[in-house]
């Protein structure tokens, strides 16, 4: 059985806006515009509330991400550090061709869950829990 995410709340930033959806443990945040120094002004302590909930799962949807910097990117950065020192984990969706530029210029892919969507990211999951449950 495939439960939803609800929806909980949605903030405009300089360019675009957040929304942050849950299901469970697991917290979606979509990011839709531009994520620069000027949004994670908005962004920064949004994510900050999330990562102190200690989610077991943080996926950043990134289908409307038009634009990313440096000080956007660091953001992922600190939500994977965050994630890391609790056991949680991270993970990516639908990222645009011009954001999986800048995750390649970084280097990072090879570190990152990157999925194609959200059901290739719950077959992923079930699969990880199934393990988890044969004690692997």
């Amino acid at each position: 059985m495939e439960l939803s995410f609800n929806k909980v709340w949605e903030r405009d930033t300089s360019g675009g806006n957040i929304a942050l959806w849950i299901r469970g443990d697991h917290y979606a945040l979509h990011i839709s515009g531009t994520l620069d120094a000027a949004s994670t002004d908005v962004v920064s302590p949004a994510l900050d509330s999330i990562l102190e909930q200690h989610p077991k799962e943080l996926i950043f949807d990134l289908a409307e991400l038009k634009y990313l910097t440096s000080m956007g990117y660091r953001l992922f950065l600190i939500a994977l550090k965050s994630q890391n020192e609790h056991g949680g984990t991270v993970s990516f969706i639908h990222l645009q061709p011009q954001i999986q530029e800048v995750f390649s210029i970084m280097g990072a892919l090879s570190d990152l869950n990157v999925f194609a969507n959200v059901a290739e990211l719950d077959h992923y999951l079930l699969a990880r829990q199934k393990a988890v449950e044969r004690g692997e």
